[in-house]
């Protein structure tokens, strides 16, 4: 089954508060959900995520980067009917964050975290990347490729990486990025590259390769025409 993007919520953008919420409805059955978090400021602080639903339950970190500024992503598979309401915290040094969740069908019920990584620029720079080499995944099925970037002080926009879709498309965040891609087979070194326009800055980025799990529960099931037509 072919990975879908199928929506996403709107931006959240919070103030210095250690719980907010983002308002979703899903469109598909048993897809997944990816929430990605973007914090300004120095101090150190964990995030988690947990739904109206389920509470914490199924909610895994892809990756968290603390240097500085903080970026997040976290993604929950054959996600339950009835959600409506996905919440995160923080814990640590309290600073507003912006956050956004996106959902991709067809990923199946076993989500593989093939690899991670992050990267820091070792000068400011009009382009990031979530690693400074890239990472690659030895799967051959379809992949969900996440990244998230906060520059350590605003510029005039941040823009996606060849081949990235941003979340929410267009936009308008003058300090961070969050993009996905879809790719059909192994990604080889991919970088999460991402860029910005006007002043030129430091950015925290990660990345993260998600792999499509088996949707098989059972034996194939064979039709009544098709079982006589093979036992003749």
């Amino acid at each position: 089954m072919a990975v879908v993007f199928e929506n996403n919520s709107s931006a959240v953008t919070t103030g210095s508060v250690t719980s907010a919420n983002i308002s979703y409805t899903p469109q598909a059955i048993n897809s997944m959900l990816v929430v990605f978090v973007g914090m300004f400021g120095s101090g150190v602080r964990q995030f988690s995520v947990s739904d109206n639903i389920e509470g914490s339950t199924g909610w895994k970190e892809v990756k968290q980067y603390n240097p500085d500024q903080y970026v997040g992503i976290f993604y929950k598979e054959n996600i339950p009917n009835g959600i409506t309401t996905i919440t995160v915290q923080q814990t640590g040094a309290t600073a507003a964050w912006v956050m956004v969740c996106a959902e991709f069908s067809g990923m199946g019920n076993n989500v593989g975290l093939d690899a991670t990584d992050s990267n820091t620029d070792p000068s400011s720079s009009s382009t990031h990347f979530g690693s400074a080499f890239g990472i690659s995944s030895p799967t051959v099925s379809d992949l969900v490729v996440v990244a998230a970037g906060q520059l350590e002080a605003t510029a005039t926009e941040c823009s996606p990486g060849s081949g990235y879709n941003e979340v929410p498309t267009g936009f308008a965040n003058n300090n961070k990025l969050f993009q996905y891609k879809i790719i059909s087979g192994p990604a080889i070194l991919e970088k999460g590259g991402w860029t910005n326009t006007g002043t030129a800055r430091v950015a925290n980025s990660i990345i993260g390769i998600l792999s499509q799990g088996s949707t098989q529960t059972g034996l194939p099931f064979i039709s009544s025409i098709g079982a006589k037509r093979a036992f003749r």
